[in-house]
């Protein structure tokens, strides 16, 4: 959520990641403690759902100015990542992976990951046959 959520266009909230326990999934490879889930902090989140709340009636807390540039960023956000730009890129992304198996036999997904158009998809590291 890094790539299209801060404190200029979000009313963030704190926590931290966890390991996943205690999940049974048919694949084995899902929901492991290899994986580790963000776990809000509750005090956190509650100040600010006050604070969006008494923004959204007029006891601001933010200055209005504040307020409406996190709108304006949010929606640019929105904008970015609509259905014809984010289908473009994946199969711009998809494009690339053919590319890189029918030139080595396998998809390298690092070549991939690491360049900044690509920014915003989640790939897998270390290359899949």
């Amino acid at each position: 959520m890094q790539e299209y959520v801060d404190e200029n266009n979000s009313l963030v909230y704190g926590g931290q990641f966890s390991p996943v326990y205690g999940m049974n999934h048919a694949d084995p490879l899902l929901y492991t403690g290899i994986e580790n889930w963000f776990t809000p902090n509750i005090l956190d989140m509650r100040m600010r759902m006050r604070e969006a709340f008494q923004v959204h009636f007029g006891n601001e807390i933010k200055p209005k100015k504040q307020i409406e540039g996190m709108q304006l960023a949010g929606q640019k956000i929105v904008e970015s990542y609509d259905y014809n730009i984010v289908g473009k890129k994946l199969s711009d992304l998809l494009e690339k992976a053919h590319e890189s198996w029918k030139k080595n036999g396998r998809v390298i997904l690092d070549e991939l990951a690491n360049k900044p158009e690509n920014a915003g998809l989640s790939l897998v590291k270390g290359g899949a046959q």
